[in-house]
């Protein structure tokens, strides 16, 4: 099966691509804090 391509995906997958790409950088660069910022600035964080 092939790649979707960039117009075939709704805003929400991208969205989530985006915030995984962007993690997955800070990620590779062992940021911490981007990885945090990251979640924060696109997600719902909710402490246990």
């Amino acid at each position: 099966m092939a790649a979707a391509s960039a117009t075939d995906r709704s805003p929400d997958q991208r969205d989530i691509e985006r915030l995984l790409d962007a993690f997955g950088s800070a990620l590779e660069a062992r940021d911490a804090a981007g990885m945090l910022a990251t979640l924060a600035d696109d997600a719902v964080i909710i402490p246990s």
